[in-house]
């Protein structure tokens, strides 16, 4: 989805291996991603795309290490998101998702997840217009969409899987009817597929957990260089400790006060990467990011990140 306005696109198959985040995320351009790692560990992820045709494309993630990703369905494009493994699971927007589920996002809608290590994650990505052609636009759900149906996230795996066993079978073919062909019935799938979903699949998203969460993380965001604490980040947004504890644990697994440390030393870690920074000191580069104790930074450091601040800096070319 690199391009998502190009009249005519490319069919084929592309992998490739990361061992950092901010690659990773970027891969997936229009999206607008953002990856926090919230675990500890060196990263390694992997990510490939089946391209059918200009409106149908394929994505397939996997990753070792627990992410916090948000990001931004473009305008023209309609995304439906599943697991790949029966026996994984992750959170949508606050909310346990297994392999027995499907989140639809509509175009221009936000979506947060939180990665899991070992998951292998999909997400079919369609034009609007080739949906809208087989009656999505009759369908009444605007929004993003968890449900629970197990049958329809086991035939959108087995779709998946064929997209890769199609184009593969026309290697070399250089715009397949057949591949073009299969796009559009992934497409039609789909909307039979959402048409199908009713308030009793439907799981109640803790929307107020999770604008807590959003509101808190902006915060962060904005002001991760400043010497902020737990209490600021709950005068400064207006709610309760307790609220905003219970909002972190909800969707991140982990206390704000961890969070904080996560994305602080994220923050490090791409400064170190700036080919413009390498005249600067690490104990300059994580002063400016509020850290000043550095042998306890050094430690968090390498336990975050599997290698220490040196090292990340030795490898900027």
């Amino acid at each position: 989805m690199d391009a998502a306005n190009t009249s005519v696109r490319p069919q084929g198959l592309s992998k490739k291996i990361f061992d950092d985040i901010d690659e990773q995320a970027a891969r997936l351009t229009v999206h607008d991603q953002c990856y926090e790692q919230l675990s500890r560990g060196s990263f390694k992820g992997e990510r490939s795309k089946a391209v059918l045709s200009d409106k149908v494309s394929v994505y397939f993630e996997k990753y070792n290490q627990k992410l916090d990703q948000w990001g931004c369905i473009p305008e023209d494009r309609f995304t439906i998101f599943f697991l790949m493994d029966s026996n994984a699971h992750c959170k949508v927007n606050g909310k346990i998702f297994t392999a027995d589920d499907v989140a639809t996002v509509w175009p221009g809608k936000e979506y947060h997840l939180l990665g899991l290590p070992g998951v292998h994650s999909c997400a079919l990505s369609v034009n609007q217009e080739l949906l809208d052609e087989f009656g999505l636009a009759g369908i009444n759900l605007r929004r993003l969409v968890h449900s629970h149906n197990s049958c329809f996230a086991e035939t959108l795996r087995q779709l998946a899987r064929s997209a890769i066993t199609t184009i593969e079978q026309n290697v070399g073919t250089p715009v397949s009817g057949s591949v073009s062909g299969f796009g559009a019935s992934i497409a039609e799938t789909l909307v039979a597929g959402i048409g199908e979903v009713d308030e009793s699949m439907l799981f109640t998203s803790p929307r107020h957990y999770l604008e807590i969460v959003r509101r808190a993380r902006d915060y962060i965001d904005a002001h991760a260089e400043e010497d902020i604490r737990i209490p600021r980040i709950c005068k400064e947004i207006g709610i309760s400790r307790r609220a905003l504890e219970y909002g972190f644990q909800n969707c991140f697994e982990q206390s704000p006060a961890t969070y904080l440390r996560s994305v602080r030393l994220n923050e490090i870690r791409r400064a170190l990467k700036l080919p413009e920074n390498s005249d600067r000191s690490i104990g300059d580069i994580a002063a400016q990011w509020g850290v000043w104790h550095l042998s306890r930074f050094a430690q968090y450091y390498q336990a975050q990140f599997g290698e220490l601040p040196s090292e990340t800096r030795s490898k900027v070319a």
